[in-house]
C-alpha cells in the first residue's frame, strides 16, 4: 500500500490549525487568569482602579444567566491623597476555573445604599430588552445599625414596553453584619430609586442623616467582556480550521 505524501499545504494547512489553537488559547489565559483567592481578586482590582483595595464581602450571582459564573465583592481602600474609597467589583468565570474582571465602580463617599453596574451593557427604557446583560449590584457601607432590610420597588419593563402597563413588585435587599451586597438583573431604569430601610420589626428607619451631602467623586472601570472574548476567540479557531481544510484538501481536489 502506498502512502500518501505529507505534502506542502498539508503541512501548511496543519500548521494553521495549531497556530489558530495556540493563539486563541493565549487570548483566553490573558483574561482568564486571576485564581479565587482573595489577594489575587485585590491585586487584580488595584491594577485595573489604580487603588489598592481590601475586600470585605464575596457574593456569588444565585439567579439569572449568571448565576454560579458571576463572582461581584465589595471592597474598599486608601489612595495615595488619602482618599477613602469603597465600591463593588465583577469578577467571571472561566471554563478552566479562573476568573476575569469584567468591570467596578469606587466611589469616595458613602450613602445608605449605592448601586452599580456590572456586566456588558445598562440599557434604558426604550433599549433592546433582549440584549440586557448588565447585573445591578446595590450595596451598603454606612446605614443605622438596627437596619434588617431595604425594600425596592422593581417594575415590569417587559410589560411596559407593551402594553404601557406600570405593573411593579417589592424585592427585600438583606442586611448582615453592618453591610449589604445584593446582585440583581434589573436595568438601570427598571426600579424606584427611593428605597427604604426597615428593622426588624418592620418599623422604617430615617435615613437623611446618612446620605452624602454635595457632589462625590467615583472611579468606574469597564473591561473586555469574557462573552465578547469567547466569540472572538471562536472565531479565531473557526477561521483557523477553515483555513486548515482548504490546504489539506487543496491536493485532493
Amino acid at each position: 500500500m502506498m502512502k500518501k505524501r505529507f505534502t506542502k499545504n498539508k503541512r501548511i494547512g496543519a500548521a494553521m490549525a495549531v497556530v489558530a489553537i495556540a493563539f486563541a488559547t493565549c487570548w483566553y489565559f490573558s483574561h482568564f487568569h486571576i485564581s479565587g483567592e482573595t489577594g489575587e481578586l485585590e491585586r487584580a482590582i488595584e491594577e485595573e482602579m489604580g487603588i489598592p483595595v481590601k475586600i470585605t464581602k464575596t457574593t456569588v450571582m444565585e439567579e439569572g444567566e449568571q448565576a454560579g459564573k458571576l463572582r461581584i465583592v465589595m471592597c474598599e481602600g486608601t489612595d495615595q491623597s488619602g482618599i477613602n474609597w469603597h465600591g463593588v467589583a465583577g469578577f467571571q468565570k472561566g471554563l478552566l476555573g479562573r476568573y476575569a474582571l469584567i468591570g467596578g465602580t469606587l466611589f469616595d463617599y458613602h450613602d445608605p445604599i449605592q448601586e452599580a453596574t456590572i456586566g456588558e451593557d445598562r440599557s434604558g427604557i426604550f433599549g433592546d430588552l433582549a440584549d440586557e446583560k448588565a447585573v445591578t449590584v446595590f450595596f451598603s457601607q454606612s446605614c443605622p445599625k438596627e437596619t434588617d432590610h431595604f425594600l425596592i420597588k422593581i417594575y415590569d419593563a417587559e410589560k411596559w414596553m407593551e402594553t404601557g402597563e406600570i405593573v411593579s413588585e417589592e424585592h427585600a435587599l438583606p442586611v448582615t453584619d453592618g453591610r449589604m451586597l445584593e446582585p440583581i438583573e434589573v436595568s438601570f431604569h427598571f426600579y424606584d430609586r427611593n428605597m427604604k430601610a426597615y428593622d426588624e420589626e418592620g418599623n422604617q428607619l430615617d435615613l437623611k442623616n446618612y446620605y452624602h451631602n454635595g457632589n462625590g467623586n467615583s472611579k468606574g472601570r469597564s473591561v473586555t467582556e469574557p462573552s465578547s472574548l469567547a466569540d472572538s476567540c471562536c472565531v479565531i479557531l473557526i477561521l483557523g480550521m477553515v483555513f486548515a481544510v482548504y490546504f489539506w484538501r487543496k491536493d485532493e481536489n
